[in-house]
């Protein structure tokens, strides 16, 4: 039980970051410049890395962690790209990133066990 519910806020914190920053950036400004994606892409890593980190703390799976972090992400870039399929270079680098970044802070978060 503790582990579905600690699955569960990691859901619930994922969605701020999930619908403001990755989905405003897919949705608002597809074609943006190089800077405005670099900036978008350096949000991404830092919001989900830091909540991934914090996550981690709490001794659970870093990989479901990380995914449950970024599933609500996930389903918003998969549910628009059936919109704009035009999209799906930029969207497959969102969901990379939001993974990507989600998983490692959870994994760098985790504490270190002694063998």
């Amino acid at each position: 039980m503790k582990k579905i519910l600690w699955y569960l806020i990691a859901f619930l914190l994922g969605i701020l970051p999930g619908f403001f920053i990755v989905f405003n950036s897919v949705f608002s400004d597809p074609s943006g410049n190089f800077f405005e994606r670099l900036v978008t892409y350096l949000l991404v890593i830092v919001s989900f890395g830091v909540l991934g980190f914090l996550l981690g703390r709490t001794r659970e799976n870093p990989l479901m962690m990380g995914t449950m972090l970024s599933l609500f992400s996930i389903i918003l870039l998969v549910l628009y790209l059936f919109k704009e399929p035009g999209s799906l270079l930029l969207i497959l680098s969102y969901l990379v990133l939001t993974l990507g970044a989600s998983y490692l802070g959870a994994k760098w978060g985790a504490p270190k066990t002694k063998d």
